[in-house]
């Protein structure tokens, strides 16, 4: 378990000083024409992505670490006598 808390911690140490890029909504912005026209052809893929995408990546984060701790914790559960 340590080493999950300790890899994830690095991983996301690593990637935040990396992003320097668009934020999330340059690229909903930027996804615009593209959306409008999936609006129409098929609006829940539509919504579903702009739902990704206008995210906050530490919400994102945050979801990922705790369902990988949960497995890690569940496991462990699991192999209790």
């Amino acid at each position: 378990m340590v080493d999950y808390v300790i890899g994830a911690a690095g991983s996301e140490a690593s990637w935040q000083r990396d992003q320097t890029g668009p934020t999330s909504a340059d690229w909903i912005d930027e996804l615009g024409p593209y959306l409008a026209r999936l609006d129409e052809e098929r609006p829940r893929l539509a919504s579903h992505i702009r739902g990704i995408w206008m995210k906050e990546t530490g919400d994102i984060l945050e979801d990922r670490f705790a369902f990988g701790l949960a497995c890690i914790l569940d496991g462990l559960e699991a192999r209790r006598p």
